[in-house]
């Protein structure tokens, strides 16, 4: 197999078009016509799952988080990203990112989430696509922040409670809890218990004055699904023996 078909599968799951529009997504290091002869999962780029797919003879790394995210002018030695960029050129190792198309896809981060948590008939939470939310059978708000810590394997969560009972969740992962508009959609849903890897000190406020239950996971606690989820899909779709690995790289 080459790297296209591992593409076509990816894009069967989490096309680009569910992606963000300041998003950058797709193959953004390598050739598409290579041939694949390992496949590492990962949620970043980053020297040590560098050096982990040299060991391990893996060609290419599906992620979640952009290597390049904002315009780059030149690429050398003398920054982060530039430094990543130019081992994995010198090593023929070649990244595709899927980033906010795997938080939006029903397969994706945020159905998975909230599916783990018991939400029932989960729907689309934002106007874009980002989030999900739904009903959860009726439970006490500290006997929920457990569960999300059990889900998550985020110990250190912060419960923010303003409403001792859970029935309606929303849950964005990553740092969705810094998007203003998030108030709205929590308004207009009357979910009572928000969700997310990343919040603004000035949206958690907001929310509990209007009686809104919040809890803060840590960033790569709340994503690192993403493995798991990846893993899944190349493992039921790819017949050719091709090795696929997951990568648990905790900053």
């Amino acid at each position: 197999m080459i790297v296209k078909d591992i593409i076509d599968i990816m894009q069967a799951h989490a096309p680009d078009n569910l992606a963000l529009e300041f998003d950058n997504v797709g193959l953004l290091v390598g050739d598409a016509s290579e041939d694949v002869r390992g496949i590492a999962v990962s949620l970043d780029v980053t020297d040590e799952c560098i050096n982990k797919c040299i060991a391990d003879n893996v060609n290419l790394i599906i992620v979640h988080h952009p290597i390049i995210f904002n315009p780059i002018k030149s690429v050398t030695g003398y920054s982060y990203v530039g430094d990543l960029l130019i081992k994995l050129i010198k090593n023929n190792i070649n990244v595709y990112v899927s980033h906010t198309n795997m938080d939006n896809a029903e397969v994706g981060i945020n159905y998975t989430l909230a599916k783990m948590l018991g939400v029932r008939h989960v729907n689309n939470f934002m106007q874009d696509g980002l989030g999900a939310y739904g009903k959860v059978d009726a439970i006490a708000f500290e006997d929920f922040c457990e569960k999300i810590r059990v889900v998550t394997g985020d110990k250190t969560i912060r419960c923010y409670c303003a409403s001792k009972q859970v029935n309606n969740i929303a849950i964005i992962s990553g740092a969705g809890g810094r998007d203003i508009d998030v108030i709205d959609y929590v308004k207009s849903n009357k979910i009572d218990t928000f969700i997310s890897g990343e919040f603004k000190y000035n949206i958690i406020l907001e929310l509990k004055s209007i009686g809104v239950n919040v809890v803060d996971v840590s960033h790569y606690e709340c994503e690192k699904v993403f493995v798991d989820i990846v893993y899944d899909i190349l493992k039921k779709m790819l017949i050719s023996g091709i090795d696929v690995q997951k990568y648990y790289l905790c900053p």
